[in-house]
């Protein structure tokens, strides 16, 4: 938070990774001094950009599947695999699982609406050592109608990224790697 604090009095807009903050003290201060000085915070959520969810984005608004009603993702890999350092990272002790947040991101997205209902349930489980959460199932119903559902999960094997749009007249499905999808 310091870093972003001198770029907004410096007079930039800040694009900040995850986690935003550590405590929300610095983060309410941070955003204080943002709308004070009329600049941007935003968070790194580029997941936006993958072709595969970009397609997917493309199918919704084309209207081929009728009206959304439902979304379900997943997000997953094998930790200790992926990051065999893992233990010596902020993960463990802050953020877990929800450094995995871009699969809640881009499900709002694709649902177009709002979250106005929602519900979460997390935890560390897999025995990894983690005291942050290593795994947690996002649950939220957007302003305009669609429940979605997503799954985190550090204790994933093998890493997955999955991706379910239910419509009124059809359905899609996605399943994705960082350069690579279906």
């Amino acid at each position: 938070m310091p870093q972003a604090e001198a770029a907004i009095l410096a007079g930039a807009h800040v694009m900040v990774e995850k986690p935003l903050a550590l405590d929300m003290e610095s983060l309410k201060r941070v955003m204080k001094l943002a709308k004070e000085k009329n600049r941007m915070v935003s968070v790194a959520l580029c997941n936006r950009y993958h072709k595969g969810l970009q397609h997917i984005k493309q199918v919704i608004e084309s209207g081929k599947l009728g009206k959304i009603i439902n979304i379900r993702g997943a997000m997953g890999e094998f930790f200790p695999e992926s990051r065999p350092d893992y233990k010596q990272t902020y993960y463990v002790k802050y953020n877990g699982c929800f450094e995995l947040i871009h699969a809640v991101d881009y499900t709002v997205w694709l649902a177009g609406g709002t979250p106005i209902e929602i519900y979460g349930i997390c935890g560390s489980d897999a025995d990894l050592g983690f005291e942050s959460p290593d795994n947690a199932e996002v649950l939220f119903r957007t302003d305009n109608g669609v429940t979605c559902a997503v799954n985190l999960a550090f204790y994933q094997t093998p890493t997955r990224c999955e991706l379910f749009v239910y419509g009124t007249q059809g359905s899609c499905e996605l399943r994705y790697t960082h350069t690579e999808y279906t």
